[in-house]
């Protein structure tokens, strides 16, 4: 599947879920994210989803997920380690495209890379629990 997305939208989508920041561990604060990984996946429209790309991270203890209005041509799902995407697209023009097959293909402008894919994501069933009580609310 292709997507043609704004860079800005696609970073601050993956900031969202990586949630970096403090926490608290063993009566100490350290720094740390959500997780490591990004699910990426696309609704077509019907009664339960709004068409778009959804961006879904998940650890042990929450969830997060956020919704960026797109018109998918098919439903897909992926799963990107966030820092390798990130510093990737980081370096590309305003205009992303993402080919999403096996692996994935960045490319901008004049620019182009390829990243693989993770098989899914270490917290799947956690986010899985979670969308899908989402979905029947």
């Amino acid at each position: 599947m292709r997507m043609m997305l704004n860079k800005t939208a696609l970073i601050e989508a993956l900031t969202i879920v990586q949630v970096k920041g403090k926490y608290l561990s063993s009566h100490t604060l350290k720094n740390a994210s959500l997780g490591e990984c990004v699910k990426i996946f696309t609704k077509k429209d019907n009664d339960k989803f709004n068409e778009g790309i959804y961006f879904m991270n998940a650890s042990h203890e929450m969830a997060v997920l956020h919704y960026l209005p797109y018109v998918p041509d098919d439903e897909i799902e992926a799963v990107f380690e966030i820092e390798k995407l990130l510093s990737y697209i980081s370096k590309m023009e305003a205009s992303i495209i993402l080919d999403i097959d096996e692996v994935c293909k960045i490319s901008s402008g004049s620019k182009s890379a390829t990243i693989p894919l993770a098989i899914s994501h270490p917290q799947e069933i956690a986010i899985n629990i979670w969308f899908n009580n989402l979905v029947d609310c």
